[in-house]
């Protein structure tokens, strides 16, 4: 049933939608989901953009999102639920490809994952203290593994 049926308009449950398609926007050349893929394209309102819905996604879900590209690598975290024990603890790791392509990765146990997105630390609440602490380890391996020209923060500072 659409919402608003009612009223005689024809609006989708966006409840229903899933994604269908995942390709780059050209203007900016970020990662988009395209729900409703037609031959001309989907309006901005059905665009997902990675990595800005990196904490969306963490939230909504209460998961730690990876988000591995060769240009940005970032970790997500929920910004306003306390952290979950660690054995409850779930992972979604994304992965940009070939430029124009979104794919699940599967990380081993214990993998190595990107530092945790600056903006985490900047807006989180603070009963979503302690979601951090016990990866400091597997970010720092991260560290030492991907080389500098791939960016591992989501702010940057002008000076």
């Amino acid at each position: 049933m659409a919402i608003g049926a009612n009223m005689g308009n024809s609006v989708p449950d966006p409840r229903n939608r899933t994604p269908t398609h995942i390709r780059p926007d050209t203007r900016t050349g970020r990662g988009v989901v395209n729900h409703n893929r037609t031959k001309r394209g989907s309006a901005p309102e059905d665009r997902m953009i990675m990595p800005e819905m990196g904490h969306i996604i963490a939230s909504i879900f209460q998961v730690m999102v990876v988000f591995l590209s060769n240009h940005q690598c970032l970790t997500f975290l929920p910004l306003q639920y306390p952290p979950l024990p660690p054995e409850s603890r779930r992972l979604i790791a994304i992965g940009h490809v070939n430029g124009d392509h979104f794919v699940t990765v599967h990380l081993r146990p214990n993998s190595p994952i990107p530092p945790i997105a600056r903006n985490w630390y900047i807006h989180h609440y603070s009963f979503a203290d302690g979601w951090d602490t016990q990866y400091s380890n597997k970010i720092e391996e991260f560290k030492s593994i991907v080389g500098n020209d791939v960016a591992k923060t989501d702010i940057i500072e002008l000076d």
